[in-house]
């Protein structure tokens, strides 16, 4: 917070000493609510993110499928020869010439084909698989939670992401603003410097420095309607970037000032925030995993049954129908099966350590969110009187000037006070805003970002 709320401060104070007629052109009023609005529909992270979750949910219903029964159903044809050796079970050593010509007879081979006709129709249910369905069903089940929680979690970062980018507009359309003034200033400051070196009251340095004063201000007014574009195009970036820039934002109304109690807010995150929900839901899809990888250990009973029907014409083909059970167990499965279960293990383990290391994160994000905003917070007051002050001392020293009793250098660090007070304003009031915003996503309550 503090980093970001320097830089601001360092752009702002440089881009008031820039300056260049012109001002940003008229375009719609953009609201933030609008802004919000046009982000959930429009933001390709939430599109994507969405997209997975309608990925997992399809995963899960084709794990249902080890529930259903199993039905295969064939048609075949062929064209075959019917030639067959002798059984070697058959003796016709005994037979004489006669066996013989029968043995002669039954090795007959021969080039006739015949058609070869087969239709058949089979069912097979698992009855019981010890875990493996079921495993592989609550799995799917707490990743689709877990692809849920992702999709809320993408939600509130690209909320607090639009909140910060259309605060960051309004700032930057202030520092227009402050320069523009400094602008006028220093225009009136050559004017009177001129005039009263034309009269002898002062030395003509004055008008060089009052010169050179606007000329520094006329760049930095250009860097500031440059830094106000750049805003605005952070904003359309999150916003879903349509490359429309052409808005206008109106400030909202202030919001409520929030009454946080850190541990009772940390609390609320750990039930709230949907990036904790999905580890949750991770976590019990692995176990789930350990469960579908243990089975492997364990036979597979199935329930089978059909009817065929095979012969060499369509008008004859008798039937045959079976019906029984199997009890499949893979004997050998050990090594696999407890390399599997431990893999499963271990990434429950990493999963559980992943959810430990998130709920330190959330109390230190927390902890650390309050104490910002409570820092903008107190930071209005002394900022605002800050200015006041530096606009009472640039009065006098223009007033001086004016009267030929001060000095063009009392009225450039007049003028600079003033340019840091500005700053340092405009800095607190952006900091105040998204530092609750802030606030508010890290306790999981950022839907109320806006309406609080």
């Amino acid at each position: 917070m503090k980093s970001a709320s320097t830089a601001l401060a360092a752009a702002t104070f440089a881009a008031l000493f820039l300056a260049a007629p012109g001002v940003l052109a008229e375009g719609r009023v953009l609201t933030l609510d609008q802004a919000l609005s046009k982000a959930l529909a429009a933001n390709p992270s939430i599109t994507g993110s969405r997209e997975s979750l309608a990925a997992a949910g399809h995963k899960v219903d084709g794990s249902w499928t080890g529930y259903l029964p199993q039905a295969v159903a064939s048609l075949g044809y062929k064209r075959a020869t019917a030639n067959s050796p002798i059984s070697p079970w058959i003796d016709l050593s005994g037979m004489g010439a006669a066996g013989d010509q029968f043995k002669s007879a039954l090795s007959r081979e021969s080039p006739d084909s015949y058609d070869n006709l087969s239709a058949s129709l089979s069912v097979s249910q698992t009855i019981w698989d010890f875990g493996r369905t079921l495993g592989a069903n609550r799995a799917a089940n707490a990743l689709r939670d877990a692809s849920a929680a992702d999709v809320a979690t993408t939600i509130e970062g690209v909320r607090l992401s639009v909140i910060q980018a259309y605060y960051g507009v309004l700032a930057t359309e202030e520092v227009v603003k402050a320069a523009e003034e400094t602008r006028r200033q220093m225009e009136k400051h050559l004017a009177q410097a001129r005039i009263q070196a034309d009269a002898g009251v002062r030395q003509r340095i004055d008008v060089t420095r009052s010169e050179s004063d606007l000329s520094t201000a006329d760049l930095a007014l250009l860097r500031a309607r440059n830094g106000a574009l750049l805003a605005k195009v952070n904003l359309d970036a999150a916003m879903g970037g349509d490359g429309d820039i052409d808005f206008q934002v109106v400030e909202p109304s202030a919001p409520a000032v929030l009454d946080v109690n850190t541990e009772q807010a940390v609390q609320e995150a750990l039930d709230r925030r949907p990036e904790f929900r999905s580890l949750r839901a991770k976590v019990a899809a692995a176990g789930a995993g350990v469960t579908a990888a243990r089975s492997a250990w364990f036979p597979a009973l199935q329930a089978t049954g059909g009817v065929a029907w095979t012969g060499y014409t369509f008008n004859d083909l008798p039937y045959n129908w079976f019906a029984g059970a199997t009890l499949n167990w893979n004997l050998l499965s050990g090594v696999g099966a407890h390399a599997a279960t431990e893999e499963a293990k271990a990434n429950q383990r990493a999963l559980v350590e992943a959810q430990r290391s998130l709920e330190v994160g959330i109390r230190s994000e927390v902890q650390s969110a309050v104490l910002n905003y409570r820092e903008a917070l107190q930071r209005i007051q002394p900022a605002t009187a800050l200015l006041e002050s530096a606009k009472q001392t640039l009065a006098l020293a223009e007033g001086r000037y004016a009267a030929g009793a001060g000095s063009i250098m009392e009225v450039t660090d007049a003028q600079a006070v003033w340019v840091q007070a500005t700053s340092g304003l405009i800095g607190a009031r952006y900091d105040l805003q998204t530092s609750r915003a802030r606030v508010l996503k890290a306790i999981g309550d950022s839907d109320t970002a806006v309406a609080r």
